[in-house]
């Protein structure tokens, strides 16, 4: 240590002595004459079984037996006085390792060589009994973190990290990990941390399978603040959700975090998945309106899709067949095409995909000379978004009413997959 540092310290505590001896307070009073043991169920990994996976603690609160039963025997031998002075000296040893293990010389070690976790590192930190049990309750079972946007994910479902998906379900976890029978001595988890990436994630997706999480954004206005999802693996640090969810949430993608929750029961998570899954809550409780649908870029993209082409010289592409019209749209699909590329297409081939909207559909037709015609003259971006949206129907400009309509008209089972 340097001597500016040395200096800096012997400064800070003479200002806590001068502190404490400002306020008539007793030094004696800071030593312990009797030491204070923890309640079981705060040093106990395993309620169930506390001898198989013994806690860092009681291993610390053994040692200080110990040593205190060598000092007791020491009295009664009447053994020499350097002998005792050892006694005195590992006793306290013990007592420093349990308070704050390794801070005043070696530190006590587990057998695989790591520190035991002392009373200190117990308190201290963001995970903390002070931080996370006192100044704040966490429930168990639970995590948050930032939320970003994955279209490819279905409306059920979100993608949740590795690490919190660790975190969630390590109780299912260590059960399927002792039911291997592989684990020996070792704990579940710690066995589980050793095995290679593969198998370590075919084994989480095995326990996360058919269990869905609640999420919930704050502040929760409305029961559609809080919907239940099946959990996708992923990787990163971010909870992936699908853009058709935000609006229930009133969330979107500039920071925004949201909370998971684990329901435990078969009877939970039944609820979950019969009663709070987006796809089972698609109109508002109070309105009865859409309340998922598309907005800013989703709309901006449609937009873009079906706007009017450029002025060309090039005739148009005709498709004669529908297979031809669905390679096309394919192609479009798939960026090898433009979307501004001018089509011809028969309405006995668009009759095929849709027949009531083909005839006077406000979308396709770019021009006003397709109403006397037996082909409709359209663009590669328009064929492909009607194509997509019409199911047998005739959507009105109004995209909420498109959902609404199409609500009334085929049902929930055949709205969502759409």
């Amino acid at each position: 240590m340097t001597g500016d540092a040395s200096n800096v310290k012997d400064s800070a505590r003479q200002s806590m002595m001068g502190a404490v001896a400002g306020k008539l307070q007793s030094p004696e009073w800071m030593v312990l004459t009797d030491l204070p043991v923890l309640p079981p169920d705060l040093r106990t990994r395993s309620m169930s079984d506390p001898m198989a996976f013994p806690d860092d603690l009681n291993l610390l609160y053994k040692g200080i037996s110990f040593r205190a039963n060598n000092l007791l025997r020491g009295f009664a031998d009447r053994k020499p006085g350097g002998l005792m002075r050892y006694h005195k000296f590992a006793l306290q040893q013990a007592v420093d390792s349990l308070i704050d293990n390794g801070r005043l010389g070696k530190p006590e070690l587990r057998k695989n060589g790591q520190e035991l976790e002392s009373v200190a590192m117990r308190l201290k930190g963001k995970e903390g009994r002070m931080r996370s049990n006192m100044l704040g309750k966490r429930v168990d079972f639970s995590a948050r973190t930032v939320i970003v946007v994955e279209p490819k994910l279905e409306l059920d479902q979100c993608g949740l990290p590795y690490a919190i998906a660790r975190s969630l379900f390590s109780g299912f976890l260590a059960g399927k990990c002792a039911s291997l029978g592989d684990c020996g001595a070792q704990p579940p988890l710690e066995w589980f941390d050793e095995q290679p990436k593969a198998t370590r994630w075919e084994l989480l997706r095995g326990v996360m399978e058919n269990r869905a999480v609640m999420l919930n954004r704050a502040p929760t206005l409305h029961r559609l603040g809080c919907q239940a999802f099946l959990p996708q693996l992923i990787e990163g640090q971010a909870l992936k959700i699908h853009p058709l969810v935000c609006a229930p949430f009133n969330a979107d993608f500039d920071g925004d975090t949201m909370t998971m929750h684990l329901a435990l029961s078969d009877a939970a998570q039944k609820e979950f998945r019969e009663l709070m899954m987006p796809t089972r809550n698609l109109s508002s409780p109070a309105t009865g309106d859409p309340v998922i649908g598309p907005t800013q870029d989703m709309v901006l993209g449609i937009y873009y899709l079906t706007a009017d082409p450029p002025e060309q010289d090039v005739p148009p592409t005709v498709c004669e067949t529908w297979e031809h019209l669905e390679a096309v749209v394919s192609a479009c699909a798939a960026g090898e095409l433009s979307h501004g590329t001018v089509l011809s297409v028969p309405k006995s081939v668009l009759a095929e995909a849709a027949p009531e909207a083909a005839e006077d559909d406000p979308v396709l037709a770019i021009d006003e000379n397709s109403d006397g015609s037996e082909s409709v003259r359209t663009t590669a971006g328009r064929a492909l978004f009607f194509l997509m949206v019409h199911k047998g129907f005739t959507p009105p400009m109004r995209k909420d009413l498109v959902l609404l309509d199409y609500l009334d008209s085929v049902g929930l089972a055949e709205t969502v997959p759409s």
